[in-house]
């Protein structure tokens, strides 16, 4: 069995290839000889003649269906969406003690997490802790 590379922006664009393996999912990938004798993955989608269409554009072009869902995951995630709050314009933006408080506890937990990464390297202020953490390996 062999196939062939279709997406025109792939290396082995056009090259028809002998499968070791086919792909076991819908979306996976062909494991393939390529031409050096050398054994490659190909993605299904690369072999579909509909892949050789893709074309670049000097636009990027996202649907607003797309956005939407990932304005969904980062909500889901905790994660404050650029993209939600545009959409939601109209409501009010949350007030600044709210802000306020979110940036003292990220700070603190900066603060925190730079502590503990001294204490775990062992730098200490005078510039030494490398020098111990050599000598304590030596021993």
């Amino acid at each position: 069995m062999t196939i062939t590379v279709e997406y025109r922006f792939h290396p082995l664009f056009g090259h028809e290839l002998k499968v070791l393996r086919a792909p076991r999912i819908a979306d996976g990938a062909f494991e393939v000889v390529g031409p050096d004798d050398v054994t490659l993955k190909v993605p299904r989608w690369m072999t579909l003649p509909e892949s050789r269409c893709l074309q670049l554009s000097s636009e990027a072009t996202v649907s607003m269906e797309a956005l939407l869902a990932l304005a969904s995951l980062l909500e889901a995630a905790n994660i404050p969406s650029c993209t939600a709050r545009a959409m939601t314009a109209t409501e009010p933006r949350r007030n600044d003690e709210a802000d306020s408080a979110r940036a003292q506890r990220v700070e603190a937990s900066v603060d925190s997490a730079s502590h503990y990464d001294a204490k775990r390297q062992g730098d200490c202020l005078d510039g030494r802790g490398d020098q111990r953490r050599l000598e304590r390996k030596s021993r």
